[in-house]
Order: structure tokens, then sequence, then C-alpha cells
């Protein structure tokens, strides 16, 4: 195979790949360059406008190749990265002032650091237990708001305890969640991953 992808590169005048990573560069080039002919023909025929593009086999699983396929396909698959993390940090930031007002009555130092901490680790339990699902999300941080509220004025439990609450509740959502170990349950493979452009 190695041999007929050297042949049909030199054929077309292109670059002969010399390394097995050139070689694998110029497979997926192929891959998502067919993906998006594919679509366009399907457009072309329907006269309908593709707004998703569903990959099934093996394929499905390479987040890189989706990525590929996706920026092929006209989507900026750099701007939609950037436009969630600038998403996410400002809803971090909005979430840590809201925690600082509301909490702590406008007032901060750093002997709040460890209460802090504390959400932040009930954020991560929340965003995992929330299967990375937006709707889940909202429901989870609904009942997690009123646990909290439940066993700091209804239950009037110990502040050692209540300051060991989230750790707790975070280790607790992970044993669940790896029990449920599907692939829909998953976070998203491309999480923190670059993608250049100029690789393709």
């Amino acid at each position: 195979m190695i041999d007929e992808i050297a042949l049909a590169c030199k054929e077309s005048n292109q670059q002969v790949p010399e390394t097995i990573g050139e070689t694998m560069q110029c497979i997926y080039n192929s891959l998502s360059l067919d993906y998006r002919n594919t679509l366009k023909t399907l457009e072309s025929l329907t006269g309908k406008v593709y707004t998703s593009l569903n990959i099934v086999g093996g394929g499905s699983q390479d987040t890189y190749l989706n990525q590929r396929t996706a920026d092929a396909a006209g989507i900026n698959v750099i701007k939609f990265k950037y436009l969630a993390t600038c998403i996410g940090s400002g809803l971090t930031g909005l979430a840590g002032i809201f925690c600082v007002m509301e909490f702590k009555s406008g007032a901060w130092s750093t002997t709040d650091i460890s209460s802090i901490k504390a959400f932040g680790w009930l954020a991560v339990a929340l965003v995992i237990f929330a299967m990375w699902k937006p709707l889940n999300l909202i429901w989870g941080s609904l009942v997690f708001g009123i646990f909290y509220w439940a066993y700091q004025y209804l239950l009037k439990i110990s502040t050692d305890l209540t300051q060991m609450l989230p750790y707790i509740v975070t280790i607790v959502v992970l044993i669940i969640v790896s029990f449920r170990n599907k692939k829909e349950n998953q976070g998203p493979a491309s999480l923190g991953m670059s993608y250049f452009r100029e690789d393709r």
C-alpha cells in the first residue's frame, strides 16, 4: 500500500512521501477530501445544505481525521476551538465573581482559597457527572446547588465534613462514571489537543 501511495503521488506530480508520517499525512488528506467531495456531491444531487456529517466505521473514532474532514468541508475548526475556549473561560470568570460576591459578601482574601478550590472540584465533578452535555449540566448544577444548600442549612453538618464534601462528591462521581464506561459518556476526544491547519 505504501508503494501504491508513493506511485500515485508521483503520477499526479505531488511530493512523494518518504517516511511513515508523510505517508499517513497523504492518507489523512485523501480521506478528508473524499468525505468533502462526497458531501458536496450529495448537496448538488439533493439541493440541500447538510450541516452535519456522520462518519461511520473505524474512522469515526479518529479525532484528527474528524477535524481534518470538518476543515476540508469548510468548517473553521480553529475558530470554533478558540470560540469554545473564550466562552468557557468567560463563564468560569463569571462563576468566580459570583462565588466571591454571593458567598463571600464581596470580600475575598487569601484565607478563602481553600473554599474557592472546593467549588472548583465541584465544578469538575459536575462536568463529568453531566457526561459533557450542556442540558445535563444545567440540571446537574441545580441538583448540586440544592444539595449544597441542604447540607449547609438544613442538615447542620459539622464544618469539617462540610469542607470535605466537595472532594468526596468528586470521588463518588468519578467512580460512578467509571462504571458507565460507554463511548457516549466520554469527554470530547480532541479536548486539549491543538489543531494546526498548516499540517494539511
